[in-house]
């Protein structure tokens, strides 16, 4: 990887760290909140699904939180969804972390190759693990 790309990147990660800080107090986390009260008027239960920044605008909604985690991801490490875990104990949240050894973007089928974000990669194994995970969370809550 030469300077520019490099440069790139690192614009690239600035970029998305900006637009997550920001994501919360969004029109998009409105936006959620209101589409969760409009299908609640038709459902008992409802889920929310956030991938990456978009885990963000599902916590903004959920009751029950279920996490995926990439212990090996540069994004959110450990030592971070640890401190969350405590946020959420306190605020008493009910949460299920799973903590997969993979890298951020594990389940995005474009994270591979030229073009990605170093930090990122492809694991389509552990990917169909946190989609198994996932159904059988929502299962649980929404049935």
């Amino acid at each position: 990887m030469g300077f520019n790309d490099n440069a790139r990147a690192s614009a690239a990660v600035d970029r998305q760290r900006w637009y997550f800080s920001s994501l919360l107090g969004s029109s998009a986390a409105q936006d959620a909140r209101g589409a969760v009260q409009y299908l609640k008027a038709y459902a008992a239960n409802v889920g929310c699904v956030g991938l990456c920044m978009g885990g963000a605008l599902a916590l903004s909604v959920a009751a029950n939180v279920q996490g995926h985690w990439a212990d090996r991801g540069q994004f959110f490490l450990p030592t971070l969804v640890e401190g969350f875990m405590v946020k959420l104990n306190e605020a008493g949240v009910k949460h299920d972390f799973q903590h997969h050894l993979a890298h951020h973007a594990f389940g995005n089928e474009q994270a591979g190759g030229g073009g990605r974000l170093a930090e990122t990669h492809n694991d389509p194994v552990r990917a169909q693990r946190a989609w198994g995970r996932m159904f059988m969370f929502f299962a649980r809550h929404l049935a």
